[in-house]
């Protein structure tokens, strides 16, 4: 398909046909057509999808084809003007929460889903494309909002090669330019007492 059709058939697909959070998922029982979509995909956007193939068991055997993008989802989006309905996925709400209570009693501030380029100011433009479609989940600033710490909370994308590279690429920005940062892993329980020990000695 010429450029504009595989972009009209995206925009379809992905508006109508997936659910969107902190990721894209589609489901399909066509083979041909999940083969189609993660074709386009890496074609226009330049990524792979995540494919996972089950078998449904209704009335008789079938397979399902769940394809997942979980990189650049915010850019693409934006690229088909999308609208999401939150700006958190449930795992980033239920800590943000959490975070909450802790910034509350200690008279901070707490930002989320901030734009490196609101943490970091870039020298020209080839240093604001490194960091223009990157964010961080969460900021803790004192009453005046001066930047005190960045916290990430680190789910299962982060062991992708891809996402390491991001990491690796905010460490170092950060290690440079002296900007604390703590990670966090996705747990089911946080220990709250002793992530806010570390939050506080962090704070120090």
């Amino acid at each position: 398909l010429p450029r504009p059709e595989v972009f009209s058939e995206l925009y379809a697909i992905i508006r109508y046909g997936s659910n969107i959070s902190d990721k894209i998922t589609f489901i399909n029982e066509n083979a041909s057509v999940a083969r189609r979509i993660f074709k386009d995909i890496k074609s226009y956007f330049n990524i792979s999808c995540h494919i996972i193939i089950r078998d449904q068991k209704r009335f008789r055997m079938k397979k399902i084809y769940i394809l997942e993008i979980n990189d650049n989802v915010d850019n693409i989006l934006e690229d088909l003007y999308i609208k999401k309905e939150y700006i958190m996925t449930e795992q980033e709400y239920k800590f943000y929460r959490l975070l909450k209570n802790y910034t509350s009693k200690n008279n901070l501030n707490l930002f989320a889903q901030v734009s490196l380029y609101a943490i970091v100011n870039s020298k020209n433009y080839s240093d604001f494309n490194k960091i223009k479609s990157k964010s961080i989940d969460f900021v803790i600033t004192d009453v005046n909002c001066k930047i005190k710490l960045c916290i990430e909370l680190d789910d299962y994308t982060h062991i992708k090669e891809n996402r390491q590279k991001r990491d690796n690429f905010i460490d170092k920005l950060f290690e440079e330019l002296e900007i604390k940062m703590l990670r966090i892993p996705v747990q089911q329980y946080y220990n709250m007492t002793d992530i806010e020990r570390k939050i506080t000695e962090s704070l120090l």
